[in-house]
């Protein structure tokens, strides 16, 4: 019977969309990291011009 239900095309499309949204939430964060790596560097360029 666990075999039959793992089988089943819900089952599948309910870990596909798990897996999905893992994935999605990982993208975010890297997404996220970036942007902010990019605003800091961004931000120490302004600061080094400043202080000429």
């Amino acid at each position: 019977v666990a075999l039959k239900l793992c089988q089943s095309d819900p089952v599948l499309r309910n870990s596909e969309n798990e897996s999905d949204s893992s994935r999605q939430a990982v993208m975010e964060g890297v997404r996220k990291q970036f942007i902010q790596r990019v605003v800091s560097q961004h931000e120490d360029d302004d600061s080094d011009e400043s202080s000429d």
